[in-house]
């Protein structure tokens, strides 16, 4: 009985960033219960080894490119999604970021990066996957949180309020769909070593600290979430919704020493770590010229550095490359260095040239911002900045001529096209001066053809009021003349043929 509870076989789950880390455990979890998988990932291409990994198992598995701070990329990967298995059963919200930062050096950028990510796309995968769990009356969204939705730690201001967010925002879904048969709950992971927090765990004071604080005595291993997220997933927890459930090893006890420990204790001995299910052997990273058996630590190094490169984060990377260059002869850090532009930068730097030929300056600064961590290395980044505003100089300078040009040919349908193309190009401030000179016109020329109008029907010339009456309509809908002709329109219409007549 508490095996078929359990069992996934011929569900469908979405799990969100699982090109690497936790998102490809909660992935290896639920495809061993039985789920067929959608994974996604900013770059798609990354997930091609851990598809077949999956498929490995005997599973259907969809792999689709998704930036959760985009809109309209959440909306394609569930439609895809869901026109491929035509159904959706799980939601694992797992994509996220984070910035380590004193409070006061954070900036407007950070906060925003990491709230885009956490918060709001957390938010609109949810509602663009939990559209078809409400229609089908079925479905489990695991929002994955962190022992921060009820925790506060220093350096980590923009991520503690995301992820305080996510279990506020677990609780309203869970009261929204919960009637639709949708159960909605938030996973929130203690400390566990990821790609995204790896340079810690270099620092042996550092995890001596935290494992302190935790009593179970170690730091999480990836596995220990497989039970929570099939648990989540499954008809197990039919009757749980709006709960956070914390798998931290009690590290969100509090776990604070009241009493002196007595000098001379023996050293607690960790609590057993359970062997993990087997896991299919990736295949061997690419190959790097290095002679590994130089120096000492080196080759585990190079391991770690091999791995990073095969994820999505370009500042992860950098801090690996950062710590082998130090066991590396000059001509080693020249190709590492420029393996490492290759892999992890130059798409990006690829995308930005492709995006300013095109001006759209936005999104150029978008993926410049993703790879801003290497502009101290790479030149190639550090030009990024300048060529971006150089391109939306330019491309501002063409808006506004042509904006000029079809302000001084009367044309104000193509100067108000181009005033809205404004307000998505130019900050509020440069923008303001066009729009007052544009509200201007606009309110000259609707009283200008308001006047010509009343001027026409006083002296019963129906056809020019019907001209100028449906040009008031079509150019100013909103207007109280608009409002005035649209009553006698039919009326017009009707004086004006006999009047046209009457001519011939």
């Amino acid at each position: 009985m508490s095996h078929n509870l359990f069992d996934l076989s011929g569900k469908v789950a979405i799990v969100t960033g699982a090109s690497r880390g936790l998102g490809q455990q909660f992935a290896l979890a639920l495809a061993r219960a039985g789920a067929d998988l959608v994974i996604t990932s900013r770059n798609v291409e990354s997930l091609t080894t851990f598809k077949s990994e999956l498929e490995g198992l005997g599973r259907r598995v969809l792999a689709v490119q998704l930036d959760v701070r985009d809109f309209m990329s959440i909306q394609t990967m569930a439609e895809a999604a869901h026109k491929f298995f035509g159904k959706l059963d799980i939601l694992v919200n797992n994509a996220g970021c984070n910035v380590r930062k004193p409070a006061l050096e954070v900036t407007p950028e950070d906060w925003d990066m990491v709230m885009d990510t956490n918060l709001r796309g957390a938010f609109f995968v949810a509602q663009a996957v939990g559209q078809y769990m409400v229609d089908r009356r079925y479905g489990r969204v695991i929002n994955i949180g962190s022992v921060t939705c009820v925790s506060g730690y220093a350096g980590l201001a923009p991520y503690c309020a995301s992820r305080g967010g996510v279990k506020q925002l677990t609780m309203s879904l869970a009261d929204d769909w919960g009637p639709h048969g949708v159960t909605v709950n938030c996973l929130a992971p203690g400390w566990f070593k990821t790609a995204q927090n790896a340079v810690l765990y270099q620092d042996a004071e550092w995890v001596e600290y935290i494992t302190d604080r935790i009593p179970l005595n170690r730091p999480g291993q990836p596995h220990d979430l497989d039970g929570a997220v099939v648990f989540l997933a499954s008809d197990a927890s039919a009757y749980i919704t709006g709960q956070t459930l914390l798998v931290d090893g009690g590290i969100s006890t509090g776990s604070t020493h009241a009493v002196p420990k007595r000098k001379g204790a023996a050293a607690p001995t960790p609590a057993p770590t359970p062997a993990p299910a087997p896991t299919p052997v990736a295949p061997a990273p690419p190959p790097m010229p290095v002679d590994a058996s130089a120096a000492p630590g080196k080759e585990e190094a190079i391991a770690e550095f091999r791995e990073a490169v095969t994820k999505e984060d370009p500042a992860i990377i950098l801090e690996y490359l950062r710590a082998l260059e130090q066991m590396l002869t000059p001509d080693e850090v020249t190709s590492y260095r420029q393996y490492t532009y290759l892999t992890a930068f130059a798409p990006n730097v690829k995308r930005v040239d492709e995006l300013c030929q095109t001006g759209h300056w936005m999104e150029a600064k978008r993926f410049a911002d993703e790879v801003r961590s290497g502009a101290e290395l790479f030149e190639e980044v550090a030009a990024l900045p300048a060529k971006i505003a150089a391109t939306r100089t330019a491309f501002k300078d063409s808006l506004l001529k042509n904006f000029k040009e079809a302000f001084d040919r009367e044309d104000m349908q193509r100067a108000m096209a181009l005033l809205e193309e404004m307000d998505k190009t130019l900050t509020p401030e440069e923008a303001a001066p066009y729009a007052e000179m544009a509200r201007e016109v606009l309110h000259a020329k609707k009283e200008n053809l308001g006047v010509r109008f009343k001027m026409s029907m006083e002296d019963k010339d129906w056809i020019q009021a019907l001209r100028v009456g449906e040009q008031l309509v079509k150019e100013f809908p909103n207007s109280a003349y608009a409002k005035e002709v649209e009553g006698m329109i039919n009326k017009l219409r009707e004086r004006a043929a006999r009047q046209m007549g009457g001519k011939h």
